[in-house]
C-alpha cells in the first residue's frame, strides 16, 4: 500500500476535511465558482455551514 502526504480529494472524508471548515472557506468559494463557470456577474461571495 502506498501512503502519500497528501489527502485524496476525491474521497468523502478528505473533500469534508478540505472544504467543509470555516478556516478554509475562502478556497470552497472559489472552488464552487469555478467548478460551476460563474464570472463577475454572478459569483459565490459568501456561503453558511
Amino acid at each position: 500500500m502506498v501512503l502519500t502526504k497528501f489527502l485524496d480529494p476525491k474521497n468523502d472524508l478528505s473533500f469534508k476535511r478540505i472544504f467543509g471548515t470555516e478556516k478554509n472557506k475562502k478556497i470552497l468559494i472559489d472552488f464552487l465558482n469555478d467548478i460551476l463557470g460563474f464570472t463577475e456577474s454572478i459569483i459565490i461571495k459568501d456561503i453558511e455551514f
